[in-house]
């Protein structure tokens, strides 16, 4: 009831003082905009929207809508769709006005009764491209309404699905095969990174085999390699989408054995292992039947191998593909990819035998340190708690049931926010690697929950804070905004905005990456903005001389250089992006200074001038591991340093080190300095100031 009254009272202000007519128009209104169009939700209010529909702009009230709500006002939001097509909205010139990743999101995001009334209103309210954008992702019986529609009115599947794919590939990575036959395609409209996603969301070889047929490639493995590699993704999972690949070819080919040839069959044909007394297996990578009956989606037959014996789940292929790598790709897979009716008892059974057999849950599944941990969140609950508690990773300790929030005291304590809507490439493993390097570091997920209930006694044991990257649900409709200019309803960016306030006031050292970053750059009034091509893509980062976070960046022996000597290197890497805001530049805030940039400009690197508190719009974490020509990884500088700043804090807290802002003030004078004026000093003397010679000496430089 508080709600509604204050939806009441909004929608009164609004109505009194002449305001609708600004919405969508004048930015200082548009936050004003966003929540009105929340309060139409409400049903006790929704007879009101007549006088508000002759001042308002229909189109922009559209797109503020709130139609991927999967709640019980479908009925008022269809009510006020009737309202809005009725007073004269024209979706096209609406969705017009807004980029076609957005376009993609407002079809396809839109809910399937929504979609229909849409599709069958006398008016016709969309392009035919739109009709088709909208037909994505629908149930098959509503699907062939619009696809059927779509071809009479000659639509052009080659158009823009968003800013990175077309309508045709978006079909294709969801497996739609039989839809895109029907518009006469070749080859060439299939990309590698479509190729890519159809064959994750498709985890079957006789689908993959079956494209394969329809959309011969030309593209090599090397180029699928770097694609995935470039998105973040660990190299069990390349190796992982290339067996795939090549089983398909192999079995299209002729290549493998007969035992082999049956088995990768469709999995609605009948197949009987015990009928095979010699079982020859020609492939290349190792794979033996329990991986195949998985890679096959033949569950009741990796049942049967694991419950007799005859394999189990720590059995690697020749590439390091683990069983249970496999099977927790059929938990997450959807049900139309496997077309059998006992598909949830099959699964159900699988997780068991994986609960039965497996014992040391925090075994490294690869080289990149991921475990059965990394996929809590798909396993069924019954599982996933019995893999918390087998688990001895610091990094679930607090998420586990009846977990105490007493940290030790022995160690560098460092939280990861974790929150509904999470979604970050590799935090989890990166965290276990960085370990690795440096032991005296624990990381812990910390969930929503666990922070209110914590406290300020529990953040104090905290001496750093990861926000990594997660989902959001930024107003899109404006071409730039500030923490003021909407009411988020997300969870995640609750808790990042929490949790950075609150490490303000403890001067409690903060890292924040992609959504992390942008987060950080609302909690200090700044602004950001959309952006295009930066979504699961590779982009050069360029950061700036002479400042902290290109400091941050530095080896140990590149930092004495550069305190020593003004010897500041170029730092220019690859880095890693998905994302489709960042910051404004000249905009990012109280405090806030840009650090890099990518190749054309966009803001990639923030820090605040404190030293304690860095971002990157970019994922760092993907790279913790990886080889350079000049053995400088950059991108494991940066953890590392920031690490050690979480150490530095925790030996400030037991009284033994001054506090990090002191430190690196020292460390950013000597930098101006440098950039001023540079001048070489004794590697003993790095300041004229004697206290600063000692603090970076001692407290950073040969600080462990």
């Amino acid at each position: 009831m508080q709600t509604i009254t204050k939806d009441k009272t909004l929608l009164n202000f609004v109505l009194e003082h002449n305001l609708s007519k600004w919405l969508g128009i004048e930015s200082r209104y548009q936050g004003l905009a966003y929540d009105l169009s929340s309060a139409f939700s409400s049903e006790e209010i929704n007879n009101q929207l007549e006088s508000v529909l002759t001042i308002i702009n229909k189109e922009q009230f559209f797109l503020m809508l709130d139609f991927n709500s999967y709640d019980t006002e479908t009925t008022a939001k269809k009510e006020i769709l009737i309202k809005l097509i009725n007073n004269g909205l024209n979706i096209d010139e609406a969705i017009s006005k807004i980029d076609t990743y957005n376009i993609a999101h407002i079809a396809t995001n839109t809910l399937y009764e929504l979609r229909e009334f849409i599709f069958s209103h006398q008016s016709k309210p969309l392009s035919i491209n739109n009709f088709l954008r909208m037909s994505v992702g629908c149930p098959d019986d509503l699907q062939k309404k619009f696809v059927e529609y779509a071809l009479e009115n000659a639509a052009d599947i080659n158009s823009a699905y968003d800013n990175t794919i077309t309508i045709l590939e978006s079909f294709f990575q969801r497996g739609n095969l039989d839809i895109i036959q029907t518009f006469g395609l070749n080859k060439n409209d299939i990309s590698t990174a479509t190729w890519v996603l159809f064959i994750m969301f498709n985890p079957n070889i006789h689908k993959i085999s079956e494209a394969i047929e329809l959309f011969p490639t030309s593209f090599s493995h090397e180029e699928i390699k770097n694609l995935m590699r470039s998105h973040g993704m660990s190299i069990s999972y390349v190796e992982l989408i290339l067996t795939f690949y090549n089983l398909a070819e192999d079995y299209l080919n002729g290549n493998l054995s007969e035992y082999e040839q049956n088995i990768l069959k469709s999995p609605q044909t009948e197949f009987k292992h015990e009928d095979y007394e010699t079982i020859t297996l020609n492939n290349t990578y190792g794979l033996n039947p329990l991986h195949l009956a998985l890679l096959s989606s033949r569950l009741a037959l990796a049942i049967n191998l694991l419950e007799n014996e005859e394999y189990n789940f720590n059995q690697l292929s020749n590439n390091g593909i683990s069983p249970i790598r496999l099977v927790l790709m059929v938990g997450a897979a959807d049900p139309h990819i496997y077309p059998r009716e006992n598909l949830y008892e099959d699964k159900q059974k699988l997780f068991s035998l994986l609960d039965k057999q497996l014992e040391d849950v925090d075994q490294p599944l690869n080289e990149n340190y991921e475990t059965i941990l990394d996929y809590l969140y798909i396993l069924p609950e019954e599982l996933r708690n019995s893999t918390l508690i087998k688990s001895h990773d610091p990094l679930v300790d607090l998420i586990k049931p009846e977990a105490k929030l007493s940290l030790p005291e022995d160690t560098i304590n460092i939280a990861i926010s974790q929150a509904d809507g999470f979604w970050s490439t590799g935090a989890w493993a990166f965290s276990r690697m960085a370990k690795t390097h440096n032991p005296q570091a624990n990381f812990y997920l910390v969930t929503s929950k666990i922070y209110k209930k914590g406290g300020i006694d529990f953040v104090k044991q905290f001496d750093g804070w990861i926000n990594p990257g997660g989902d959001d649900d930024y107003p899109r409709h404006l071409q730039e905004f500030s923490i003021n200019d909407w009411t988020s309803q997300s969870e995640l960016i609750h808790m990042y905005q929490e949790v950075l306030t609150q490490n303000k006031e403890l001067k409690t050292p903060t890292m924040g990456m992609c959504a992390g970053a942008q987060n950080f750059v609302l909690n200090n009034n700044g602004y950001l903005k959309p952006v295009t091509d930066y979504s699961l893509s590779q982009h050069s980062i360029i950061y700036f001389k002479h400042t902290l976070s290109h400091f941050m960046t530095m080896s140990s022996e590149q930092q004495k250089l550069a305190l020593n000597h003004c010897h500041f290197p170029e730092i220019i890497f690859k880095g890693d992006t998905a994302h489709n805001f960042a910051g404004v530049t000249y905009k990012l805030g109280d405090q806030i200074e840009l650090r890099a940039i990518s190749e054309d400009g966009v803001a990639m690197s923030y820090a605040h001038k404190n030293g304690l508190f860095y971002a990157t719009q970019f994922h760092p974490e993907h790279h913790y591991t990886l080889l350079y020509e000049n053995n400088i990884n950059h991108e494991k500088e940066w953890w590392d340093n920031f690490i050690k700043l979480a150490t530095l804090n925790n030996a400030h807290k037991k009284g033994f080190a001054p506090h990090p802002e002191e430190v690196m003030s020292f460390i950013s004078e000597r930098l101006s300095q440098c950039n001023s004026a540079p001048t070489c000093v004794e590697d003993n003397e790095i300041f004229t100031n004697t206290t600063g010679n000692i603090l970076v000496e001692k407290f950073w430089l040969s600080f462990q």
